[in-house]
């Protein structure tokens, strides 16, 4: 009788077992991949009308008396988003604007949402009766650079009730600085504010919006945009957002 070496038997156990235990592992896995859920990247184009939380905050401190506060209507009725510190050529008093911008319809994107881009596009205006000197920064100015920042806002506000002493507070977190005007009218820019749309899409409550300031406050110094009650609609802020879900 033929001698048997059971010994061997095991290992060639071990490598049906493994062999198995691949295929289950490798049909785990495809299980995993099928039912997986697929999303999508959408583009989503936010650009309101003159119904915006859109508001600008005017401060005024006109010499041996109080300050006081107003929210201009002469840049309400030109749609201005305006960033500045002027001093009167007539009165001599200081005067200080900034602007606030809200885009509520962002709570259509739903807070798991993974934020991919967003950009938010400020066109410039080709004049103003409010500021009839435009930009202050141009080539062959001699006032100081309107270098400008905007910022996201940390707390709530309302446009019915907003002026300089309550403003919202505002991070200087995921900031973006826009640099000088190199025109006096009609200056456009895009900015990329993926890091802070990403914070109001993932805490829809907490969507305050952005204020747009003058990094230095500088006397003389403007930097103008057309606001969301421009006449001229393609003008309005743009809001352009690619989310995945």
């Amino acid at each position: 009788m033929p001698h048997v070496n059971c010994a061997k038997k095991p290992p060639a156990m071990k490598q049906t077992s493994f062999a198995i235990l691949l295929l289950l592992s490798l049909g785990l896995t495809q299980c995993k991949k099928n039912n997986a859920i697929e999303t999508t990247v959408h583009t989503v184009v936010l650009q309101p009308g003159p119904e915006a939380e859109t508001i600008y905050v005017q401060e005024i401190i006109p010499v041996n008396t109080e300050r006081t506060s107003n929210k201009e209507a002469g840049a309400k009725e030109e749609g201005l988003l305006i960033a500045a510190r002027w001093n009167s050529i007539i009165h001599p008093e200081q005067q200080s604007w900034r602007s606030l911008l809200r885009f509520s319809a962002l709570s259509q994107i739903p807070a798991q949402a993974k934020v991919k881009t967003a950009r938010l596009y400020l066109s410039g205006v080709s004049s103003s009766d409010l500021f009839p000197d435009g930009n202050s920064s141009f080539d062959g100015s001699r006032r100081s650079a309107n270098t400008s920042v905007l910022q996201r806002l940390t707390s709530a506000w309302n446009k019915n009730e907003v002026n300089w002493f309550n403003m919202p507070q505002a991070t200087n977190e995921g900031e973006v600085m826009i640099p000088p005007s190199d025109r006096q009218w009609n200056y456009n820019v895009t900015l990329d504010v993926t890091d802070m749309v990403r914070e109001m899409v993932s805490q829809p409550e907490k969507n305050y919006g952005f204020v747009l300031r003058l990094q230095n406050d500088d006397p003389f110094t403007a930097v103008l945009f057309a606001s969301s009650s421009s006449k001229d609609e393609s003008a309005r802020p743009r809001l352009v957002v690619e989310a995945e879900y």
